[in-house]
């Protein structure tokens, strides 16, 4: 999961885990990157395949 600067897709912030680790747990976690005029956007369950 990472945090991009849309007009320049540069990775401000990121997340990295294993398989069992859900989308929602990452996500919370780049929260941190979040602040006055920031927009944090999310694709939910971009690995469609994934399995629980």
């Amino acid at each position: 999961m990472a945090a991009m600067v849309c007009g320049t897709r540069v990775v401000v912030d990121a997340e990295l885990n294993g398989c069992r680790v859900e989308e929602l747990t990452l996500a919370a976690r780049l929260v941190r990157f979040t602040g006055p005029g920031i927009l944090l956007l999310a694709d939910h369950e971009f690995l469609g395949g994934h399995r629980r």
